[in-house]
């Protein structure tokens, strides 16, 4: 990675100063700003966080202010209360760097993997610190930050949360999932291979399916023969479905292989729950797209079960009918009413309690559902000292740590050797003869370009990529090339800097 493929491109700070820059490594950034839009600030932590700028690692970036406020808010809570909205906590900002008035704070969100968006973004009061973000996507990963702000601009963002938007109640009780029930999926068709769901299923993918009529009553849960299902590429689910006592659990789907050997191809995760007589299913795509002539067509297979199992059985008092042996076997299992699908979160224990349900929370989690953890309050006020680390337990309490040690990483180049700063976090290099600089990145000039001319002695001196030429009898100059007339004076060496081109 060369600075100039670099250079900030798209960055408008008053003031932006990247030092170090060794070669093809990047040792640090250095931002420092006054009051600029702060989603650019976020863009370049989302670069280096995401791996744009290489192998440069996040903690490189080091943001100060003037005249916005110089401290960070640090978010204490974001848990998704329903399927589109997120509650948000963060800290007081108190260190305003002699800013103006706090106004208040600003929250700026996005799609995960996407980038962040200047329309994307809440405002809100300095009191309390607090928000609900809504109108969001349902089952969506979403990464959030915040800032306090002055009439100056933006200070310095928090560090990123990380939220998936959750489900509204138990899965098995809607009324609005979608039917995958056309006979062309089944495993038994064989009538042609141009159907694809990324044109059937488009704009639904957030929807639970269930599978029904001629299409059977679950998802092919073997590898399905080449030339079936209406397509190419054949999605099967890996492993059996689970028992209606599992509740909602996390299953692989594959592309069916036309070999037959049961490799597990294009892996993919989706949600699946036993809801008793019926399966559900949260889809995901394949891929964007059929391909060019429509090459590579792709389609969730179905198990083509004719007998819809639970529709004539009656089961003993407190049990239900269940679909077992992936569709094709049935058999009455108790019945747990409200809890059967599991709804507390985090090891909370659910109890029936007259058709409803309520939830027994682990110490540290809160909530209808425990699905709110408050083990972040613990570290809030930073209460270990001399640079250790503050860690949560389970019991609501915290613990201190002392710092990583910074030269796990390797950090140090062509055979430095790395000391650990354990009060701060950070390291130095002590580097071998012939290189220099922070991690010992930078060469000797000397052996790499041969400078020095007619026999002159080359030394590294300062920092790359200066040297010093020491001429023999009768040479002068920088690099010792001019020779004198016939006189005994010698030149005394004299300082150089070459930057390389």
């Amino acid at each position: 990675m060369h600075w100039n493929a670099l250079e900030c491109t798209g960055m408008h700070w008053n003031a932006l100063n990247c030092t170090e820059l060794q070669g093809s490594v990047i040792s640090s950034f250095n931002v420092s700003y006054p009051g600029v839009d702060g989603l650019q600030i976020v863009a370049l932590q989302e670069e280096i966080a995401g791996g744009s700028l290489g192998n440069t690692p996040a903690d490189l970036l080091s943001i100060t202010t003037k005249n916005v406020p110089a401290e960070a808010p640090v978010i204490l809570e974001s848990n998704s209360t329903t399927s589109t909205t997120i509650d948000l906590k963060w800290s007081n900002v108190t260190q305003l760097n002699s800013a103006p008035e706090l106004l208040g704070y600003v929250i700026v969100y996005k799609e995960m993997n996407k980038k962040f968006q200047g329309d994307i973004m809440k405002s809100v009061s300095p009191t309390p610190p607090e928000a609900v973000l809504k109108e969001l996507k349902k089952f969506t990963n979403y990464t959030i930050r915040v800032y306090a702000f002055t009439k100056n601009g933006n200070g310095v963002p928090s560090e990123a949360a990380h939220v998936r938007t959750q489900e509204d109640g138990n899965p098995c009780e809607l009324d609005d999932y979608k039917d995958l029930n056309q006979s062309g999926r089944s495993v038994n068709y064989t009538g042609g291979t141009h159907k694809c769901d990324y044109e059937d299923l488009q704009g639904t993918w957030d929807s639970w399916y269930k599978v029904s009529g001629a299409a059977g009553n679950a998802l092919a849960s073997k590898n399905p023969l080449h030339h079936t299902c209406g397509t190419k590429l054949r999605l099967y689910l890996r492993d059996d479905h689970p028992a209606f006592s599992d509740g909602e659990v996390t299953q692989t789907v594959c592309v069916a292989s036309n070999t037959q050997n049961n490799s597990c191809n294009n892996q993919r995760n989706i949600q699946v729950v036993n809801c008793g007589a019926f399966y559900l299913y949260k889809l995901v795509e394949l891929r964007s797209g059929c391909g060019a002539t429509r090459l590579y067509t792709w389609r969730y297979c179905t198990n083509g079960e004719t007998d819809d199992k639970c529709v004539s059985v009656i089961c003993a008092a407190g049990k239900l009918c269940s679909l077992t042996d992936n569709g094709h076997q049935h058999q009455c299992v108790d019945d747990n009413g409200p809890c059967s699908t599991n709804p507390c979160k985090n090891g909370g224990t659910c109890n029936t309690n007259s058709g409803s349900f309520t939830c027994s929370c682990r110490s540290g989690y809160t909530g209808d559902n425990c699905s709110t953890s408050s083990l972040q309050n613990a570290c809030l006020y930073k209460p270990c000292t001399n640079g250790d680390i503050c860690n949560t337990n389970a019991t609501g309490g915290y613990t201190c740590s002392p710092p990583p040690d910074a030269c796990l990483y390797k950090r140090c180049h062509n055979g430095g050797t790395c000391n650990s700063n354990f009060t701060s976090g950070g390291f130095t290099c002590t580097c071998p003869v012939g290189y220099n600089g922070d991690t010992c990145a930078l060469g000797d000039p000397c052996p790499k370009w041969f400078p020095c001319q007619n026999g002159a002695t080359c030394s590294p001196i300062w920092n790359w990529p200066h040297f010093k030429c020491s001429c023999p009898s009768r040479y002068i100059g920088y690099k010792c090339e001019t020779k004198l007339g016939n006189t005994c004076t010698s030149q005394p060496a004299r300082l150089v800097a070459v930057t390389a081109t």
